[in-house]
């Protein structure tokens, strides 16, 4: 999950996900316990509509 949102094949795109992963399922277990679970789904959601290839995938060529 963390790579998918880091975007494949970058390190410090895994490394802010997992940052990110771990301050979201933090913050959601201090404020609202039951979401927990669901936090990083939820994350990786929304990052994703965002920025498809995730926070710094990279360009992919277009094949016609």
């Amino acid at each position: 999950m963390i790579v998918t949102i880091g975007g494949l094949g970058s390190f410090l795109g895994a490394v802010v996900a997992g940052l990110l992963v771990g301050i979201t399922t933090a913050m959601t277990i201090q404020f609202q316990p039951e979401w927990s679970g669901a936090a990083m789904y939820i994350l990786m959601a929304a990052i994703l509509l965002v920025r498809p290839r995730g926070l710094f995938g990279e360009r992919w060529e277009r094949f016609e």
